[in-house]
């Protein structure tokens, strides 16, 4: 019985989405420490600043980098039939049962590669924007910094922790919402079988017979 509960909690589609953003996101810390560090020798500037606007970028113009490229993965995935891609499905196409137990892990790892692979490509996006107007996002880091710069342990505890802890959960709630499967792709798969689209949800069979 203990082994059928863990199994199935560690076998949970949202433990599969969950467990994508915090493989990237450790990735990414250590890539925002590298350029932090990289830029603000550039620039003989403060590093705490650098990566203050590397988390802050992360947060806002990465988000949106990423949900355009997860987009267009999926594009192509619809386009050249690869079912591999269309995030948030961990099931491949022979499977006839969708449930926790059921889960292919070639398909999740394949796709948290590709999912590191975009975070990895949004992070240099972000990078080229730090060296295009590395005098303006200076002054902002410094203004936000300004009244704590002087007190450098409370600075490095504000730009390592409390500004991370609050941004990252605003943005590991945004993400989820594109990376998790949509209903057109859970339609798509579930109406393979009527008995099985019915079973999940008849809001689904519902919303499947009016298309």
């Amino acid at each position: 019985m203990l082994v059928k509960i863990i199994i199935l909690i560690f076998n949970l589609i949202f433990i599969q989405d969950v467990s994508k953003q915090g493989i990237s996101s450790l990735l990414l810390h250590f890539l925002n420490l590298f350029l932090a560090v990289l830029i603000s020798k550039q620039n003989d500037e403060d590093a705490c600043v650098w990566y203050l606007v590397n988390i802050l970028l992360d947060t806002s113009l990465g988000v949106v980098l990423e949900y355009i490229f997860i987009r267009l993965m999926e594009v192509l995935a619809r386009k050249f039939e690869i079912e591999v891609l269309i995030s948030g499905c961990y099931y491949s196409r022979e499977t006839n049962v969708f449930d926790d137990y059921s889960i292919n892990y070639s398909i999740w790892t394949i796709q948290t590669l590709l999912w590191c692979l975009i975070s990895t490509l949004m992070k240099f996006v972000v990078y080229l924007v730090m060296l295009s107007f590395p005098k303006f996002l200076e002054t902002i880091g410094f203004s936000m910094l300004e009244t704590i710069s002087v007190y450098p342990q409370l600075e490095l505890i504000v730009v390592m922790v409390f500004v991370p802890l609050i941004t990252n959960v605003v943005q590991f709630w945004i993400v989820d919402g594109f990376l998790k499967e949509t209903d057109e792709s859970r339609i798509e798969r579930l109406s393979r079988g009527k008995e099985l689209l019915i079973a999940v949800g008849p809001e689904y069979y519902e919303k499947e017979m009016k298309e």
